[in-house]
């Protein structure tokens, strides 16, 4: 899915989990619903990572998508030409799945570093400072526990990963103690939290490109 026009505002969505229709994703569906709420000239593009033709990331395929790749090569296109990208992500062993893990990493020597401008420190600049950046991760540790440990939570290390490349504003939700009969649908405030937060994105994203 591409722009169709220039009043459209575009946002790329990966969904991280293995597990359809759970946790992070039931968050999703909560936040998007508030970003609908406020733009309809909104449009996205979805890809379900666990599903995608994705080889390991490697030495082989760093260019870029291979031809029998086709998704992943259209996701790199709509992420250039995105003014959004939300990752919802289950934590997998204080990490997110090995999928999502994967494309990330493809993404970084296809798309996302120039190879050509080399900073200060000896390393590639970004080249997603277009995008305004969400995620959302579900996780069994307790909200407590993870604000104590942050820099071991996927929402850091999302947020670390795409400032490297490039991108500049991001925010995230953490929704803890996910577990046993505890699911974030029944989880009405962490759905609500979710749903403000897109409302919130919404008019960001709307505020800076038109």
């Amino acid at each position: 899915m591409t722009k169709q026009n220039s009043e459209n505002i575009h946002i790329t969505i990966l969904q991280g989990s293995p597990s359809h229709g759970w946790n992070s994703d039931t968050m999703l569906e909560a936040f998007l619903n508030g970003v609908d709420s406020i733009e309809r000239g909104i449009i996205y593009s979805k890809y379900l990572t666990s599903e995608m033709e994705c080889g390991h990331h490697c030495f082989m395929n760093r260019r870029g998508a291979e031809e029998h790749e086709d998704e992943l090569a259209q996701l790199f296109t709509d992420i250039e030409s995105s003014e959004g990208l939300i990752v919802s992500s289950p934590t997998y062993n204080f990490a997110v799945p090995g999928g999502l893990k994967n494309i990330i990493d493809r993404l970084s020597t296809s798309i996302s570093l120039d190879y050509q401008k080399i900073n200060w420190a000896g390393q590639p600049t970004g080249k997603l400072g277009h995008l305004r950046n969400f995620y959302l991760v579900s996780g069994g540790t307790p909200r407590f526990a993870q604000k104590l440990l942050f820099v071991f939570f996927p929402p850091m290390w999302l947020t670390v990963v795409f400032m490297y490349f490039g991108v500049k504003k991001s925010s995230s939700i953490y929704g803890g103690n996910l577990r046993g009969s505890h699911l974030a649908k029944e989880d009405q405030k962490l759905l609500k939290k979710c749903h403000k937060a897109g409302i919130k994105y919404a008019k960001q994203l709307i505020k800076e490109n038109r």
